[in-house]
């Protein structure tokens, strides 16, 4: 049984497309992640990882998620992260994301999920780039740590399909759906403008 999940988003959020179905739940609960963090609000923390439980995601492999820039235990330490085994572990460690270290990240493993994410590090005022197989029907959405302003730009490319988009808002949320008719590939580049690097979660079906 999914968690009720209640929190007011920011204005604009995800204007411009919105997720329906799984995707749109895990929207929802990584922003009332972020707010729940934010607050020290351990309750809410707690429905959020009951709602991520509920979620059917299982995390990309590395041979299926290429970085030009992989995130390493050490690069995503203090950072906030987007899953079941993260949120336990910051409770135990009593809200220190400085003590939550990167190998107990991962969920619990599951079946094959609808959907598919993996966490990155986006350096300061740096960009950084990924590149994924994606066939038919698409749906990415990139969430950031913080309500910030972040540049997405998707290149996708398929036997006679070109389709690209590049966008930048404040509240560090990006959702896209498009339909690559075959097998293609996916090529995403995220833009951090800020003093300090962010971490951020990608998830595509």
């Amino acid at each position: 049984m999914m968690v009720c999940l209640l929190f007011v988003m920011s204005g604009g959020a995800m204007a411009q497309e919105s997720p329906e179905g799984q995707m749109a739940w895990f929207r929802d609960v990584c922003i009332k992640t972020r707010q729940s963090v934010a607050k020290n609000d351990l309750d809410g923390i707690a429905d959020c990882i009951a709602a991520f439980d509920d979620i059917n995601a299982e995390e990309f492999t590395e041979s299926d998620f290429k970085a030009a820039r992989p995130a390493t235990a050490s690069s995503l330490k203090g950072h906030l992260l987007f899953s079941t085994s993260y949120l336990e572990t910051l409770l135990t460690q009593k809200m220190d994301q400085e003590s939550v270290e990167y190998d107990e990240h991962s969920t619990r493993a599951k079946p094959p999920g609808e959907l598919k994410y993996a966490h990155a590090l986006i350096p300061a005022r740096k960009t950084s780039t990924f590149e994924y197989v994606g066939e038919g029907y698409m749906e990415l959405l990139v969430v950031c740590e913080h309500e910030q302003l972040l540049g997405v730009k998707i290149d996708v490319h398929a036997q006679g399909y070109h389709h690209q988009i590049a966008n930048k808002n404040a509240d560090g949320i990006r959702f896209h759906r498009w339909d690559m008719k075959g097998e293609g590939t996916v090529k995403l580049s995220i833009t951090n403008p800020t003093g300090k690097a962010v971490s951020v979660v990608v998830v595509s079906n």
